[in-house]
């Protein structure tokens, strides 16, 4: 079984080698145990978010989505989950952009400073 910090640690040795390639390969591995850490911490909560509307996005634009609007009873009993909650859901919709743009839009150059901004991104929101 791999976990998030298995995948982030990777992340970190693809980011030293530098090339864009790696810089991009290093991002997407980021989003994805910051995706995953989140997802742990959804499904652990004893009521999940509020689904976004049927036909919009697919599970990784739901699983932001359910961060960013917690369920009534943990906002109101519960608010520094609530809080936590909406933190991972902002940090990951905004990787989840980077991570777009690393494995998608291969015209586009994606630097040193691209790759930072995730790896720093995904420190703060995996010690959430």
């Amino acid at each position: 079984m791999t976990t998030p910090v298995e995948l982030f640690e990777l992340a970190k040795e693809l980011r030293v080698a530098g090339s864009e390639v790696r810089l991009r390969a290093a991002a997407s591995r980021a989003y994805y145990a910051l995706y995953h850490h989140c997802l742990a911490f959804h499904n652990a909560l004893p009521v999940p978010g509020i689904s976004a509307a049927a036909g919009i996005g697919g599970d990784h634009i739901n699983l932001v989505h359910q961060l960013t609007h917690p369920a009534p009873e943990i906002s109101k009993d519960r608010p520094e989950i609530h809080d936590r909650s909406r933190r991972l859901g902002v940090m990951l919709n905004t990787m989840r952009g980077l991570r777009h743009n690393a494995d998608y839009r291969l015209s586009d150059q994606f630097t040193d400073a691209n790759a930072d901004l995730v790896l720093a991104t995904v420190t703060k929101g995996l010690s959430l």
